[in-house]
């Protein structure tokens, strides 16, 4: 009777010709193929014929390995499986760490197809798709091994310890679906090495395992209470299969659909064997409203049972699935007469409520994946193998063994390269210094061109006056504009009297005045408008009055002390003889610092010739032997070629190269010296230099503002010289136009004098008329 529980077919793979493939991809090539091995031919005139008999033997391993897996179904095949496939593994791994199996080395093409489709393949020029597989492959040999122990039990076998070994060795193939999910293979792979799929496997397994432990527990006679916590678990992890199989990559597939609806068959069974077991609990207890309840459940879920039936079919994962349903159909046939019996115990004798529902049963899952790290490091490697590859280096020392050459060399030309690069830099510094200081744009051209301009300019102030002559203008200035105020103000006091006779004129006149503009002639109000005009322009030149005295209090100061400063002939030849000695003439002790850079550059062009010649020959001399071909030919282990191969380089280019570098070093020190001191002295005399010009600059800025000055006073002495003239001819006009005014006054006067006597005689002429009038009225009367 087979087995129910889970089972794999194993994958198939391509055959591959190890020797022949290498052969095929170093065939057009010189020296590739001693490179790939690491041989120096010199050493070993017979070098191929130990590997080739190596690569032969290994084809041979891995033709055990794979080529008889259709032959793989019982106990006794599926050890020689493992045991073939352990021996090819270690075989792969010790020559995989000598021989470059990729694509920079032999491109060996493996090529593995899928456990359920054979049409889909993986080819992958790298041993990791080899790994993965063969690991795949150990996994499936403990799935078959288990499941044909379970079978034998099932048939008949009374040893309930097989049982306990089919447990331990799903656990054991669980712990390699484990390490295969937490190291999935890089590239593309088929789809039952994806994530997803070993993710099926690896909850399958296990579930498998927790199912074993429930059979056991039953036929050892364990306790009810205990199998239906065991039989609890194993519907969870039945039931995490079914989960895990659902994905979206894998519903494509019809088998991982067959594989999570078996699961789940198998979930619902054992779910049921819990509460059957459970119910018998109850009735060791007498609660027979419990156990009324789980038989009704237990039945509920053999009516499960019977729907997925339908759908179930027969699955290479799951051989015995079929013969689970006659199981199956079985118990639920005893279920009903059993609850029968507990109702009408209940009813009878207990009376007992029936609760309408009922708490899960916590399932206990006792199984877990097995350690297999060391199920491959403690397989020994046969003697054919190691004798054929043992002389080989191995790839991450030839690695490291590049890495170091090229190390050693990196340091040797990166230490001499220091030297020429500094030498160079320093060297063009200098080149640049020394053509600023005696080229025509250098300081020379300073005193020639600049200097005289500047000191025709500072000559300038003494020329004009200097402060006095500004202090002159700007008091004659002040006295020019209280002379103009002083006249504006008396002809404003002419205005206002004009303005008051006006008045007096109107209240004598009465209403035969009639002028406009408060009663003033039209001359009067030109000269008003005249006088406003000046007031207007005399308040402006005031403005510019007090910018120019804020403009000289700022350069008072600064005025003065270049206008006291003597700059007679003999003065200004003192001038021009210190500024040329700062600006072009050079210390003794800056030339000698700059010979000494000179020299020292000398110094360092021989010794970066010296150490160029030096490079060449270390180049030469390490590139003769390489430490790979070293280790090939060594009779001494690996660990203790390198390091001795190590000590000697470091040895070696210690003694070839320490003096050099020590004298590079000197070197450096003393060219940073000498132009630290170059530097520091060219800093000095630029300063030097930069406070002669800022000196020059600010006397000439000095220039500029007293010239300004000087200008604006010229003005303003012209404005307030003819704003003088048109006041005094305005105060002549007022004072002509108010002797006139005078005269009418006194004409205005006599005038109403006159009428005042004409207005008394008309009065006492009109009163005679009157008289008259009266009387000639009163005689008429």
């Amino acid at each position: 009777m087979q087995a129910w529980t889970f089972r794999l077919p194993l994958k198939k793979s391509e055959k591959i010709d190890f020797e022949l493939a290498v052969q095929e991809t170093f065939s057009n090539g010189g020296n590739s193929l001693q490179t790939f091995l690491g041989i120096n031919p010199k050493n070993d005139e017979n070098y191929w014929t130990n590997v080739s008999k190596g690569l032969k033997c290994l084809s041979r391993r891995r033709e055990e390995a794979v080529g008889n897996i259709s032959r793989v179904n019982d106990l006794p095949s599926c050890q020689k499986e493992k045991e073939s496939i352990q021996q090819y593994f270690a075989a792969l791994e010790f020559t995989a760490r000598r021989l470059d199996f990729t694509d920079r080395g032999a491109k060996i093409a493996f090529i593995w197809y899928d456990v359920f489709n054979p049409l889909k393949k993986a080819k992958q020029r790298h041993i990791a798709l080899e790994r993965t597989c063969l690991a795949f492959n150990l996994a499936v040999c403990e799935l078959i091994a288990a499941n044909v122990l379970v079978s034998n039990v099932l048939g008949g076998n009374s040893d309930a310890s097989l049982l306990a070994e089919a447990c331990r060795q799903y656990q054991v193939a669980a712990g390699h679906f484990s390490v295969l999910c937490n190291s999935p293979p890089d590239g593309s792979v088929t789809l039952d090495l994806g994530l997803e799929a070993l993710n099926v496997f690896h909850a399958a397994a296990l579930a498998s395992a927790q199912t074993c432990m429930c059979e056991y527990a039953q036929r050892t006679g364990k306790k009810d209470a205990n199998i239906a916590v065991l039989c609890a678990g194993a519907a969870n992890t039945w039931l995490h299969v079914v989960q895990r199989s659902r994905v979206k990559l894998l519903t494509a597939d019809g088998t991982y659909k067959q594989i999570g609806d078996c699961a789940q068959y198998l979930s619902v069974f054992y779910e049921r064997e819990a509460e059957i077991r459970m119910s018998q609990v109850n009735s060791e207890r007498d609660e027979k409203g419990e156990q009324i309840a789980r038989l009704h459940k237990a039945l509920n879920l053999s009516q499960s049972l019977k729907k997925l039936s339908k759908t179930l079919t027969q699955c290479s994962c799951f051989p015995g699935i079929l013969s689970l349903k006659s199981r199956a159909d079985q118990v639920t046939a005893q279920l009903s007469s059993s609850l029968k019996i507990a109702e009408r115990e209940n009813n009878s004798i207990y009376m007992q409520t029936v609760p309408d529902s009922l708490g899960s049963i916590q399932g206990r899952v006792s199984v877990r994946s097995a350690n297999v790290n060391d199920t491959l490091s403690n397989v020994n490697i046969e003697e054919e193998i190691l004798s054929a590859f043992h002389s080989l280096v191995p790839l991450h020392l030839r690695n490291m063994a590049s890495n170091f050459d090229a190390e050693l060399k990196s340091i040797l030309g990166y230490h001499l390269r220091e030297l020429q690069e500094l030498t160079l830099t320093l060297n063009d510094k200098i080149f640049a210094f020394e053509s600023y200081l005696f080229s025509e744009q250098g300081r020379g051209a300073v005193s020639s061109e600049v200097l005289p301009e500047h000191l025709q300019a500072i000559c300038y102030i003494r020329d004009n006056g200097g402060w006095s002559r500004l202090e002159e203008m700007k008091f004659k200035v002040a006295k020019l504009n209280t002379e103009v105020r002083t006249i504006l103000s008396r002809c404003r006091q002419i205005l206002d009297k004009e303005k008051e006779r006006a008045l007096i004129a109107q209240a004598r006149v009465a209403n035969g005045w009639q002028q406009s503009d408060g009663n003033i002639s039209p001359v009067t109000r030109g000269y008003r408008q005249e006088l406003t005009r000046l007031e207007e322009q005399l308040e402006l030149a005031v403005r510019a009055d007090n910018y120019v005295s804020t403009r000289m209090k700022q350069t008072e100061r600064s005025i003065k002390s270049l206008d006291s400063f003597q700059l007679h002939r003999d003065g200004e030849r003192r001038i021009v003889s210190l500024i040329n000695e700062a600006l072009n003439q050079v210390p003794q002790e800056y030339i000698d610092a700059r010979d000494t850079v000179i020299n020292r550059i000398e110094t360092a062009k021989n010794v970066v010739a010296r150490r160029q010649r030096l490079q060449k020959s270390v180049e030469e001399d390490f590139s003769q032997d390489s430490i790979a071909m070293l280790l090939a030919s060594s009779d001494s282990s690996v660990e203790e070629t390198v390091q001795s191969y190590i000590d000697e380089q470091k040895s070696r280019m210690r003694n070839l190269v320490e003096g050099h570098i020590e004298e590079q070093k000197k070197i450096i020190l003393q060219l940073e010296d000498a132009y630290n001191r170059l530097h520091s002295m060219e800093g000095e005399l630029n300063k030097a230099i930069s406070e002669v010009q800022d000196r020059i600059r600010n006397a000439t800025a000095i220039c500029e503002s007293w010239k300004e000055i000087k200008t604006a006073l010229e003005q303003g002495v012209a404005f307030y010289q003819k704003a003088l003239r048109s006041a005094k001819q305005l105060e002549s006009g007022l004072e002509h136009l108010s002797d006139r005014s005078v005269s009418s006054s006194r004409d205005l006067q006599h005038v109403q004098k006159e009428l005042h006597k004409l207005h008394v005689n008309s009065d006492v002429f009109s009163a005679t008329v009157h008289d008259k009038q009266d009387k000639a009225d009163t005689m008429r009367g």
